[in-house]
């Protein structure tokens, strides 16, 4: 009933703070000359300005999902071996890792006229596609994890953390290419 309660309230808040026939402020300040725009200056007067009750309810029900993890963690299972702590006192490092010597890699150096590196290779940028292809691969691994594994819950909640990661990429991708601030103040919010 509480998680209800909050899921309507967060709704309420955040439709309220979106204003789509309103140009973005972050355009409207390019437009002009010379004036400083700082990314976090604006970032954190929009966040804590209009987005205070978000913030405060996405602060308070990661709490209580941080407080079930470490409660998750420390209960006792009846499945899991113990081992005892002598037994991992007495292994030695060479029992378990083999150190291999390596050369170390020559970085490529870019020339900036031709947009080609020593070796002869293209710079790539990345456009909007790529975020949302990683976002999308991130989004169906995640939906594999939660369908594959019901039994762990740890596995299942690290799943919908791969999710929220996903949408997360899609926010700060869109953010970045439209030039508007919100996408980015969602990520602080999931």
């Amino acid at each position: 009933m509480i998680g209800v309660f909050v899921a309507l309230e967060m709704a309420a808040v955040l439709m309220g703070g979106f204003r789509v026939s309103e140009e973005p402020q972050s355009a409207v300040i390019l437009g002009q000359a010379g004036v400083e725009l700082s990314n976090t200056r604006e970032l954190g007067k929009v966040l804590y300005s209009q987005y205070v009750y978000p913030l405060e309810i996405a602060a308070a029900i990661l709490l209580v999902a941080m407080i079930a993890a470490i409660a998750l963690t420390l209960r006792q299972r009846k499945d899991s071996k113990q081992l005892s702590p002598s037994v991992q006192v007495r292994v030695k490092a060479k029992d378990r890792m083999i150190v291999l010597k390596m050369a170390s890699t020559k970085v490529a150096v870019l020339d900036d006229a031709s947009g080609a590196c020593e070796c002869g290779e293209k710079r790539m940028t990345l456009t909007l596609g790529h975020f949302l292809s990683l976002g999308a691969m991130l989004f169906a691994l995640a939906v594999i994890g939660i369908f594959l594994n019901r039994k762990n819950l740890i596995v299942l909640l690290m799943a919908i953390e791969l999710m929220l990661l996903a949408v997360n990429t899609n926010f700060v991708a869109f953010s970045y290419y439209l030039g508007d601030m919100h996408g980015q103040i969602l990520c602080f919010l999931s």
